[in-house]
């Protein structure tokens, strides 16, 4: 196992799993108890970060059985609970797996149209559909954000996305293929028209990550990343990252680019983090 992995699984043990059961004797600790700090993650939409955290301490939990610690592992049927009670309609990969992402990206026959798509959809959080039509006319390289209207959004409200440098590095590049178009992501058989928002679907099927990675699937993975490292963050301004209702009534009075400004350094890291996740592809 990489050192990587092993440090991702030490973090999100000191995130999650020791402010609340580090202190106990790993022979009292309960189901219910284990039940209860993971049960904020799958309320929060990290399911993934969710299993992975009980399937480290299942791990640990058969290591202590083995060395005579404890009888038996009580905690070994939490994972499958929450898998049944919360049924997973797009899936993900972990952060961590991103480099074997982009090098088999990198590898595909698809066309750089595509592949950029794909790649902006990721560092934007942007769902299929809004991705695949932009418009140049929604973006303000000046001020690094892209406008999306009422109409073309899933909850009718005009969204603004801060835009980090490398999603700015690609809509540069795409200028020079499909400036003269009004989409950004032109379709090349027909190219009055967007790019299909299914494409991007089947060329990450056709990657070899069918049943594992959806194109609304790269949503999850920025949801875990910044879930995980700005654990201290209003939660609120996460999910206005990835442009979610919120559950509080009075927040939604509100046009969600009151976060503009807290969503620019979290969209800034995240697109640091893709990109030496598309530099450490290179030595795969």
């Amino acid at each position: 196992m990489k050192q990587v992995t092993l440090n991702n699984y030490w973090r999100r043990l000191e995130l999650y799993a020791f402010p609340e059961l580090g202190h106990l004797p790993i022979a009292s600790i309960k189901p219910l108890q284990v039940t209860e700090m993971v049960k904020p993650l799958f309320n929060r939409g990290v399911n993934s970060t969710g299993i992975s955290l009980l399937q480290t301490i299942n791990e640990i939990m058969r290591f202590a059985v083995n060395r005579g610690i404890i009888e038996f592992n009580k905690c070994a049927d939490i994972a499958d609970t929450f898998v049944r009670s919360k049924v997973t309609h797009h899936p993900t990969i972990r952060p961590e797996d991103l480099p074997e992402f982009f090098a088999a990206l990198c590898d595909s026959h698809a066309d750089l149209v595509i592949k950029s798509l794909i790649e902006f959809s990721l560092l934007t959080m942007a769902r299929p559909k809004e991705a695949s039509n932009a418009k140049w006319t929604e973006i303000d390289f000046e001020q690094a954000l892209w406008h999306i209207p009422a109409e073309r959004m899933k909850m009718k409200r005009a969204f603004t996305i801060p835009l980090s440098p490398q999603a700015v590095k690609i809509l540069q590049k795409l200028q020079k293929m499909t400036g003269r178009s009004p989409y950004i992501f032109q379709s090349m058989k027909k190219p009055s028209q967007p790019i299909g928002s299914q494409i991007a679907n089947n060329t990450i099927k056709q990657m070899g990550y069918k049943r594992q990675l959806t194109s609304h699937g790269l949503r999850s993975i920025a949801n875990a990343y910044l879930s995980e490292k700005f654990i201290d963050v209003n939660v609120e301004i996460i999910e206005a990252c990835l442009s979610h209702r919120s559950t509080n009534q009075v927040r939604n009075a509100y046009n969600r680019s009151t976060f503009l400004e807290h969503r620019k350094p979290l969209m800034n890291d995240w697109g640091n983090f893709v990109e030496s996740c598309i530099k450490g592809s290179f030595n795969l």
